[in-house]
């Protein structure tokens, strides 16, 4: 390879980082947007509808709300979980799981009947 087509590794991390900063600028614009487009249907949605059916939408979102709220707790709980059993070392005995399940011997038979 010649030197013009080796990777350069500063210029790699500097890539990343812009990437990354780049990436998050869109996820917060993104979600900057979603909590206003919710706010405005929510305006809209107020002005259109009666006290009593506003009142059972408002409900509605709340259940739904606390549903996702639920779903996105046990992910992250799931998620630490599989984290952590990645991080913990293998147990001795879970490694000779083959030798614990080998068939008693004639020998062993015999001894386990008398």
């Amino acid at each position: 390879m010649t030197d013009a087509l080796k990777p350069d590794p500063v210029h790699a991390v500097g890539n990343v980082r812009r990437s990354l900063a780049t990436g998050a600028a869109w996820m917060v614009g993104m979600r900057g947007a979603s909590r206003a487009m919710s706010v405005l249907s929510t305006l809209i949605l107020a002005r259109l509808l009666t006290p009593d059916d506003f009142g059972l939408v408002a409900i509605a979102v709340s259940v739904t709300a606390m549903f996702e709220a639920k779903e996105a707790t046990l992910k992250a709980s799931v998620a630490a979980e599989v984290h952590q059993a990645e991080a913990e070392p293998v147990p001795h005995s879970v490694l000779n799981l083959r030798s614990a399940r080998r068939p008693a011997t004639p020998s062993s038979a015999s001894v386990a009947r008398d």
